[in-house]
């Protein structure tokens, strides 16, 4: 474990306020209740009245998901892990005055701990931490992988209750949406964190080989802008490109499932009382993944990363390291292979993941369960009462500045050119959440199921669906008890 310290205590703000809000007016608040102002107007977000955490200090724990691996430019959320010559990259710098501006305007410490050990020690040790009776973790970034007996055996906090403003532009609307259990939001995704970012899915294009074949780049901008950037377009302009070990496509099988969620399908979604459901649109399933198979078996002009049903031996990497040479067209992978492109030549942009059709309202992508991070908050006697609410006004506080200086520099330090920052604008606020895929452990793993070439959908979903409709049967059932 390497324990970072991030920032001092910073000077004590001497605010005073007469009445603090109850749901039938006011009374006076005492020194252990959260001292505030009057209700903010519809019009004003929470975090936009002033708040005196009266010299709290605030523990944050999360896995060093880049530690000893440099393919993975990562550091920490909300707190970073310190370089060896003490410099700090953009985005480090940007969330240190994310977390500088917070503790001075909320008269509060955040500090915590960038943990270097594996997932399930990191579990084991939060989970250690909320039931011991003296709990020290206030709140935690991790994937959402691990962690779905927490939801199931009421470990989490309802961020909800406390007094999140989940509606507020800092926090992903889809995660809200998405990620909901009986009403209830165990995790927490937005401006807060970046790995989020990071994991998210995505096309990048190489501009020279586009340009050479197809004419124009900056069309092709403007076609996915307007919202005309499909799987038709894409198969038209991968066919019949391939040459000289030259690709139109690069991906990996297990991308199938990809279509499924650009198309808007979802394996498991919600049901009308907010618990989970089969959803998977068999009919418009069966076309969407057929269609994308039919394609990924076109050996001429798709490489595949790890499928040696079309004669490829597995290499580590061959689709990133074809793109970086500029043998690539267009190149399904996640946000975070952009960080591992400084060697290449040819420049490059982003696309969101293609529409199904030109009737689907709009682009659909998600994240990898993997390779994204969450925030949540251990249900503990430090989430209770007032304490719960000061550590909400904490994330709203550092969401909004977050909002403000964190992803503006992600952005920059992202985008290749304007563009692509306005791709990935729409790649961000277009995410869904499939439920199969966050509660992949309890539900026996739907996903895989649909990322294998050489079984048909209709296979696969004999197969598959009476055992995802029993195993989420049974979390259902276990959740609600």
């Amino acid at each position: 474990m390497k324990r970072i310290t991030v920032c001092f205590l910073i000077f004590s703000l001497c605010l005073c306020f007469l009445a603090a809000c109850t749901e039938n007016g006011t009374e006076t608040a005492n020194s252990s209740e959260v001292s505030v102002l009057p209700s903010p107007s519809a019009e004003e977000s929470s975090t936009d009245t002033a708040y005196d955490l009266q010299g709290r200090t605030f523990k944050v724990i999360q896995r060093w998901f880049g530690y000893q691996n440099p393919n993975i430019d990562f550091t920490g959320e909300v707190i970073w892990a310190d370089t060896e010559d003490g410099t700090l990259t953009e985005i480090d710098l940007a969330k240190k005055q994310v977390l500088e501006k917070t503790q001075k305007e909320l008269n509060c410490t955040v500090s915590g701990e960038i943990l270097t050990k594996t997932p399930a020690e990191v579990r084991t040790l939060i989970e250690e931490d909320l039931l011991s009776g003296a709990p020290t973790i206030d709140f935690c970034f991790e994937t959402f992988y691990y962690y779905s007996d927490f939801v199931v055996n009421g470990y989490l906090a309802d961020l909800g209750s406390l007094g999140v403003d989940l509606s507020a532009p800092w926090w992903d609307a889809g995660a809200v949406r998405d990620l909901s259990l009986g009403n209830k939001h165990y995790y927490g995704i937005g401006d807060i964190n970046t790995y989020d970012n990071d994991g998210t899915f995505a096309v990048l294009f190489n501009k020279k080989l586009y340009a050479e074949k197809y004419g124009d780049v900056s069309s092709l901008y403007s076609l996915a802008a307007e919202g005309g950037f499909t799987f038709d377009f894409l198969r038209e302009k991968v066919t019949d490109f391939g040459h000289d070990n030259t690709y139109g496509l690069l991906t990996d099988a297990s991308n199938l499932y990809l279509h499924l969620i650009s198309a808007g399908e979802r394996i498991v979604g919600k049901d009308e009382e907010d618990g989970l459901a089969f959803t998977l649109n068999a009919d418009r399933g069966a076309k969407v993944y057929s269609d994308a198979a039919e394609l990924y078996v076109n050996a001429k002009d798709v490489l595949l990363y790890n499928d040696s049903l079309i004669g490829i031996t597995p290499r580590p990497d061959n689709t990133l390291e074809a793109f970086t040479e500029g043998r690539g067209l267009f190149y399904i992978t996640t946000v975070s292979k952009i960080s591992r492109l400084g060697d290449m030549e040819d420049e490059y942009g982003i696309l969101p993941l293609p529409k199904y059709d030109s009737a689907q309202a709009s682009y659909c992508t998600t994240v990898g369960n993997f390779s994204t991070s969450c925030v949540f908050v251990p249900r503990t006697r430090l989430s209770e009462g007032d304490k719960g609410k000061e550590i909400g006004i904490l994330l709203d506080t550092i969401g909004k500045h977050s909002r403000e200086i964190l992803t503006p520099a992600y952005l920059n330090k992202v985008s290749p050119d304007e563009g692509s920052k306005e791709m990935l604008g729409i790649i961000l606020s277009s995410r869904i959440y499939d439920m199969g895929e966050v509660y992949s452990l309890a539900l026996n793993n739907p996903v895989v199921y649909f990322t294998t070439l050489g079984k048909s959908f209709t296979e696969q979903l004999n197969i598959c669906k009476p055992l995802i409709e029993k195993a989420v049967a049974d979390f259902n059932e276990n959740i609600t008890k």
